[in-house]
C-alpha cells in the first residue's frame, strides 16, 4: 500500500516515472492512494482524465480515490484528501466540511483504510484531520494505513479494533 507522496515535485514526467517504480516492486498486490505532492494526479482528475489516467498509467496498480477494491478478499477504500489549513499549497486539499463529504463515502465493510492524512490525534503531530478520525471510528476497519506526517513515520498503535501505520518514509509489513 502506498499511502501517497509518490512523487515530490509534482510533475507528469516524475509521475510516470514513479509509477513505473511502483509497478517494478516485488510485491503480489499493490495499492496506491495519492497525496498532496501527487500534483499531475490531480490535474488529471480535474481536467475529467481520470479514467484515462486509471487505463494507462496506473493498469497494474489499484489507483483509489474515494473508491474500493477487493484484493484476495480483502476489502481497501483510499481515500487522498488532507485538511487545508496545514499545507500551504498542493493537491487534494479540502477543508473539513469538504472532507467530511468525502470520508462519508467511506463503506462500513472494508478491511483495510489507506488515506494520505491520518486521523487527528493519531500518530498525526498534530495535524491530521478530525473528520477522518470520526470516519474511522464510524467504519472501525482493521487496518489504517496513511502518511502525509514524515515526522511520525515508521510508527503503528492500535485503538479499539483498528491498527493504525503511518507509514510515511518508511516500509512497513503488518499482518491482518
Amino acid at each position: 500500500m502506498f499511502a501517497g507522496d509518490l512523487t515530490m515535485g509534482g510533475s507528469f514526467k516524475e509521475l510516470e516515472e514513479e509509477v513505473k517504480w511502483l509497478q517494478s516492486l516485488p510485491y503480489r498486490l499493490k495499492v496506491f492512494v495519492p497525496g498532496n505532492h501527487d500534483i499531475a494526479v490531480e490535474t488529471l482528475m480535474n481536467k475529467g482524465l481520470e479514467r484515462r489516467m486509471r487505463e494507462l498509467l496506473f493498469k497494474d496498480v489499484p489507483y483509489l480515490r474515494d473508491s474500493g477494491i477487493v484484493l484476495d478478499g480483502i476489502r481497501f477504500w483510499g481515500t487522498p484528501f488532507i485538511p487545508e489549513s496545514r499545507v500551504g499549497s498542493g493537491a487534494f486539499i479540502a477543508d473539513e466540511a469538504v472532507l467530511a463529504q468525502h470520508f462519508a463515502k467511506i463503506p462500513l465493510d472494508i478491511d483495510v483504510l489507506v488515506t494520505h492524512t491520518p486521523p487527528a490525534r493519531i500518530l498525526d503531530d498534530g495535524v491530521g484531520s478530525t473528520e477522518l478520525a470520526a470516519a474511522v471510528q464510524r467504519v472501525s476497519p482493521k487496518l489504517n494505513v496513511f502518511g502525509h506526517v514524515h515526522d511520525c513515520g515508521g510508527k503503528q498503535c492500535v485503538i479499539g479494533r483498528t491498527l493504525y501505520v503511518n507509514a510515511a518514509k518508511h516500509p512497513l509489513v503488518c499482518s491482518l
